[in-house]
């Protein structure tokens, strides 16, 4: 038995492995070939996030803190707990540089193993299968359409690695008075490896207590049920605590606190998802729940019902939880339940790999005692649900042309009349070994074409394109970092993606993250930066928000370059390249010098604390920002007259703003032309939240500069050339009309900024530098120069330390953090430190101390009863 055991074992982690090994080598997936395992946030975000975790784990651990990567800089143990904290990715530090992306795969491929490994285990252990059946659940289990359909959201997969065996820990809970047991161990490890995906399980581990709960029992169960979660809870305060901090800066910020009693959609539109291969790339941002395990569980799941060996009570408490669990995929407030009351931006019904584990376990159970079943009932109830499903799927086929086709349709009638003829020919007494072989082989058949045809849906990023692009860009940063030993931050006008200082470890400006704080978002959206819930760019700023902000440095990419250039323009910031700032040059980028940038941390003769910026002049923010920083009383960012304008097929109009632009004729271009005469100082345009990429494209002397995003507040574009002559700027209508708002043209006083940043910087001739959640340096603070003024967002994690005594720190304008300093020569330390961090590690030492005296005790006490016996 022992040997069939660890063959079954072996087995359920091989097939899955070698099946999507083998598929993802014959689309050429890197190290197979040309393709990568890249693809929307894989590509767009972890990739980046897994390359900064290679740096800190081997070269910066202050990291684990604070990154200043991380747009302008936040605290990083959200990012670390929602994305970062599988067993896994330690293997990525075997992957460097490009080759990451193989490591990626490797992972990937060894957590859809370890998840039907996992499935086998709880089977093993509460089911009596035959082996060859074992093995066929364990795979459906593992390549399930959630699994597949979330295959690039690669930190998800460990929890269909963890919710069997978390599940068999409260199986076993009735006589397992031990407090550090199964489900403890395995839920503590859930938290700490994704706290998201554990309040899922969370939930569902209540609802599979009452499931389980009888009249004999339920004392025993709910006692240690509640024991072991008052263990988890302290065993994990380390992390969970901080990470509930973190999340009232970030995520908390966009909780729903109203929702409508109504429903996500159609209820009939889910009959689709029944049939192999139900997904496609629309399905990822707007689609139905993906809850495929294979055709045949349709039968068992009826089966289950139909058991005479299984009690009328069990039977009713399962349809109960079936309907809540079905009801949930569509009904709103439930839906919300489940995913913490935030709805998910993209990726819809992520807790449908719950709701596959309960059909899963209904019908395994059914399997176990199929001969107490009833045949014809079964096929007969089965047959009739089939046939609804079908008949469904068939009338909205032309709605769900993207993910299901009538091939579709016929192979799972196919896929059903084989479920129904196996399932019969379980009853056959003269050769069930070789029907349960059968079964076992048609659950992985089955499992698999689903896979394949779901992936067949998904295009991926070219190796080449990520790699062309990172040794560009590392090139680039390598030799920037050469140049100065301070602190300082880099921008460029190029983006692959909005991570891509964690990749190429720079303090850049630009961040994509579920866990990004608030104030972030707050701050550079009032600068006149693109944002969004998640997502910050600082791309088009201006010569005064970059010297506030302290971009040091500015990669400008090579327009002119023969061929194509593996750094695609993302913004023109034509008024950075000056000749004589021109520090380094690349076969595809040129660096430039902004002299002006001001030190992340100097002393200025005043703050205001707590001024709020106006939200929607991102201009007079700016200004007000710099007269705060700096102490002077002028403006340095000064609006233009109106321009002269020529509109071509569009309604007349008396003056811009506020108007509505019509098209004259559809089918021809419309547009505005403004003429600017010879700017000889940089110049800037502000376009308001109506005039996004949908709805317009802005063109400089006929080169684009349409910020690529949505946009729900005023943003700032520059439009210098570098010719100084006149310049043309066209905003070109897209759609039938365009309301124009927030529409002006603005000219910065360079001369007044480089006096104003030269007098300042003299006054701060410090030098400080930057390691990992730590500023650190000397500076002399005078008598009017006593107030610290940081680019550093204010946060109760730092803390302010001058010559080794702690100094309290406040919220400067609009978030940013200050202090009052004493006078002289000061060792001026901050250090930033996780909010509960220390409060959380003390809790889990004294669990851990707990669970060990209350072992020792147990021992004592038995030892002592063998004695007296």
């Amino acid at each position: 038995m022992k040997n069939i055991k660890t063959k079954s074992y072996i087995l359920s982690f091989i097939v899955p492995f070698l099946i999507l090994g083998i598929y993802f080598a014959s689309r050429r997936m890197a190290p197979f070939g040309t393709s990568s395992i890249l693809t929307v946030d894989m590509g767009q975000q972890y990739v980046e996030f897994f390359a900064y975790f290679q740096h800190t784990i081997l070269h910066n651990p202050g990291a684990l803190f604070y990154s200043f990567s991380k747009g302008i800089g936040g605290e990083m143990v959200g990012t670390w707990a929602y994305y970062l904290m599988s067993p896994f990715n330690f293997l990525l530090l075997f992957f460097k540089g490009t080759s990451i992306t193989s490591g990626i795969l490797l992972i990937t491929l060894l957590k859809y193993s370890f998840a039907s490994l996992s499935m086998n285990y709880y089977l093993a252990k509460n089911r009596n299968l035959n082996i060859f059946i074992q093995i066929g659940v364990s795979v459906s289990y593992s390549l399930m359409a959630f699994g597949i359909a979330n295959q690039l959201n690669i930190m998800w997969l460990d929890a269909l690695i963890f919710l069997p065996l978390i599940t068999n820990g409260i199986e076993h809970l009735e006589k397992k008075s031990n407090i550090l047991n199964q489900f403890t161990i395995w839920m503590s490890l859930m938290i700490i490896v994704n706290y998201y995906f554990a309040y899922m399980i969370a939930i569902f581990s209540l609802i599979y207590l009452l499931f389980k709960l009888t009249k004999s029992n339920w004392k025993n169960y709910s006692i240690n049920f509640l024991k072991s979660w008052i263990v988890t809870i302290g065993l994990t305060a380390c992390l969970w605590l901080p990470t509930l901090w973190s999340l009232q800066q970030s995520k908390l910020t966009y909780t729903e606190n109203t929702f409508s009693f109504g429903t996500d959609y159609n209820p009939i539109n889910l009959a689709s998802k029944f049939f192999p291969g139900a997904f496609s790339f629309k399905q990822m941002s707007s689609g139905y729940p993906n809850i495929y395990i294979g055709i045949f569980f349709i039968v068992a799941f009826v089966a289950y019902f139909f058991n005479r060996n299984i009690s009328k009570s069990r039977k009713i408490k399962s349809l109960l939880i079936t309907l809540f669990l079905l009801v949930s995929l569509d009904f709103i407030p439930f839906n919300l339940m489940w995913h913490a009351f935030q709805f998910p931006w993209w990726y819809p019904f992520r807790f449908s790999f719950i709701v596959s584990f309960w059909f899963i376990l209904l019908g395994t159970k059914a399997l176990e005692n199929y001969q107490f079943s009833n045949l014809k009932l079964t096929i007969l109830s089965s047959s009739v649900i089939m046939a609804v499903l079908t008949f469904l799927s068939v009338v909205k086929l032309p709605d769900h042309t993207d993910f299901m086709t009538s091939n579709q349709i016929m192979l799972g009638i196919i896929f059903f009349i084989t479920s129904i003829l196996l399932w019969s020919g379980l009853y056959n007494k003269f050769n069930p070994k070789g029907i349960t072989l059968l079964l076992g082989l048609f659950l992985i058949i089955d499992i698999s074409t689903n896979a394949i045809f779901s992936l067949n849906r998904i295009s991926y990023v070219s190796q080449s394109e990520f790699a062309d692009y990172s040794n560009a860009v590392n090139d680039l940063t390598k030799q920037t970092q050469t140049k100065n030993s301070t602190f300082y931050r880099v921008g460029s006008n190029f983006a692959r993606t909005k991570d891509d200082a964690m990749q190429f470890n720079y303090n850049g400006g630009s961040q994509f993250n579920s866990s990004l704080e608030s104030s972030m978002i707050n701050l550079l959206g009032t600068i006149g930066q693109p944002v969004s819930s998640g997502n910050v760019s600082y791309l088009n700023g201006t010569n005064l928000s970059d010297s506030l902000l302290g971009f040091k440095y500015w990669m400008i990419n090579d327009q002119t370059v023969r061929g194509e250039n593996p750094l695609p323009t993302q913004s023109v910031r034509q008024e950075l390249k000056q000749p004589k700032n021109k520090v380094l040059k690349t076969n595809y980028a040129s660096v430039y010098e902004n002299k002006n940038a001001l030190p992340i941390v100097f002393m200025t003769s005043k703050y205001k604390s707590n001024q709020v910026l106006p939200i929607d002049d991102p201009i007079t923010a700016q200004n007000i920002l710099w007269k705060n920083a700096t102490g002077e009383k002028h403006d340095l960012l000064n609006v233009l007259p109106m321009p002269q304008y020529q509109i071509q097929n569009i309604n007349n109009i008396n003056s811009l703003n506020g108007s509505i632009l019509r098209k004259q004729k559809l089918n021809k271009p419309a547009s505005v032309t403004f003429f600017l005469n010879k700017p000889n100082k940089p110049t800037y345009m502000t376009i308001g939240s109506n005039m996004n990429h949908n709805n317009l494209d802005v063109l400089v002397n006929g080169h684009q500069i349409t910020e690529n995003v949505e946009l729900d507040h005023p943003i700032i574009l520059s439009i210098n050339q570098l010719s100084h002559g006149p310049v043309k700027v066209q905003i070109v209508l897209k759609k039938p009309q365009l309301v124009v708002n927030n529409l002006n043209f603005y000219t910065l006083d360079q001369n007044r900024l480089n006096h104003d940043a030269s007098v300042l910087k003299k006054a701060n001739s410090n030098s400080l530098t930057n390691s990992g959640n730590k500023i650190s340096g000397t500076i002399n603070v005078k008598n009017n120069h006593n107030y610290l003024w940081s680019s550093i967002l204010y946060s109760k994690g730092w803390h302010l330390y001058a010559n080794n005594k702690s100094v309290p720190i406040v919220q400067n304008t609009n978030g940013f953090l200050g202090a009052k300093v004493p006078l002289g020569k000061q060792k001026i330390l901050l250090k930033y430190e996780p909010p509960f961090l220390r409060l959380g590690v003390i809790i889990s030492l004294l669990t851990v101390v707990l669970l060990a005296l209350t072992k020792i005790t147990f021992k004592v006490k038995k030892a002592t009863k063998n004695i007296s016996s």
